[in-house]
């Protein structure tokens, strides 16, 4: 799933993580395959500092998908389901979508769909 923070470094898109919008920390997590000028953290991932001026491009992917004609928001995936959530109690009745059992989801409703129900993915891509 391709949701979060995202930069295009030598025009390759990673993961990424500051805390002061100049430097960032690029990541290619463990099992995917990492250039060789990114060195392997304490957690098995593959990390490489740069500064914004390095990078082509930073922004921020949110993935929906439309659902019995609705657009929700995508959770989690597996191979061949999806997590989707609602806020409204109206959609999420007319979509039986079950309320979240977490303390802190309090007003969500989310539902496993498989797949071969979604209408359609769609990406969003905000600039930062």
């Amino acid at each position: 799933m391709r949701n979060g923070k995202r930069a295009v470094y030598k025009g390759k898109e990673y993961e990424y993580i500051t805390t002061d919008d100049i430097v960032y920390k690029l990541f290619v997590r463990k099992g995917f395959d990492a250039p060789n000028d990114f060195e392997i953290n304490e957690k098995g991932n593959f990390q490489k500092l740069v500064n914004r001026g390095e990078l082509d491009e930073v922004y921020y992917i949110r993935q929906f998908a439309k659902y019995k004609g609705h657009t929700l928001p995508i959770w989690e995936s597996s191979d061949e389901k999806l997590l989707l959530g609602e806020g409204s109690y109206t959609i999420a009745k007319e979509l039986e979508f079950a309320p979240s059992d977490l303390p802190w989801e309090r007003g969500l409703y989310k539902k496993w769909v498989p797949r071969v129900e979604i209408e359609e993915i769609v990406e969003e891509r905000t600039p930062v």
